[in-house]
């Protein structure tokens, strides 16, 4: 039910104060991607003003801002449903377990950014650190230069095969 407020203005008594367009600010994503949410079942529909616009509160925005959270973490979308219904026990053991994959993401990207920035400064090729260790000792076991030459143009061939 609406009552009139200080300065003419309008407020539910629920608290639902906010429209969808006012949401999508403040969590920081689309209107569009709040009506995805709604349709996948993460975020439940809230009820509509006399005028027909949606009205959202503060644990809208809580629960959208925790959902936008696990989303750009990587998680699936069926995996947040799943959670947004877990016991509290079962939520943080979930973060945990999410926290513990961006970890080793964030550790191949800064290995993978390592490789582009030694293939932009012109040395080695972009091959794994443990590759081009091996390619290093080649001089040590006898291999002419030469020879160590064709092996680093022939590893990116025999990874590529193998994949």
């Amino acid at each position: 039910m609406l009552q009139p407020c200080p300065g003419g203005k309008v407020k539910w008594e629920d608290r639902r104060v906010i429209t969808i367009g006012q949401l999508a600010r403040y969590a920081g994503v689309s209107v569009k991607t709040i009506r995805v949410y709604h349709d996948k079942g993460l975020l439940p529909e809230p009820d509509r003003d006399a005028s027909g616009y949606r009205r959202y509160g503060a644990k809208d925005a809580i629960d959208l801002i925790k959902i936008r959270t696990l989303a750009e973490a990587g998680v699936p979308l069926a995996r947040i449903r799943d959670l947004r219904s877990a016991t509290d026990e079962e939520l943080q053991q979930a973060l945990c377990e999410i926290e513990d994959e961006l970890t080793v993401r964030i550790r191949d990207l800064r290995t993978t950014r390592g490789r582009l920035r030694r293939l932009a400064a012109g040395q080695l090729s972009p091959l794994p650190t443990e590759v081009d260790t091996h390619l290093e000792h080649l001089a040590d076991w006898g291999f002419t230069p030469t020879s160590r030459a064709a092996a680093t143009c022939a590893v990116p061939l025999s990874t590529s095969q193998a994949v």
